[in-house]
């Protein structure tokens, strides 16, 4: 079974903070992306070439559309 990376997202209106732990790594990594959607995407897509990509995020507005962008990409969220 691949180990999982793991996401959480604090998402603002003109930025996206997500720090990324993975299972096999005892250090995280907190990346700060632009608000664009498509860099989250591309960042989405590059974790997921290295195994599972599961995603937790706030239940706001902005989490909403992060959801949906998420759920495109077939990133689980928690």
């Amino acid at each position: 079974m691949s180990k999982m990376i793991w996401v959480g997202l604090d998402v603002h209106k003109n930025s996206i903070t997500a720090a990324v732990l993975e299972d096999w790594s005892r250090d995280g990594e907190v990346l700060r992306l632009s608000a664009d959607l498509n860099e989250l995407r591309k960042l989405f897509r590059r974790l997921g070439e290295h195994g599972p990509v599961r995603a937790c995020y706030e239940a706001s507005a902005a989490g909403f559309v992060v959801h949906r962008v998420l759920e495109s990409e077939q990133v689980h969220g928690i």
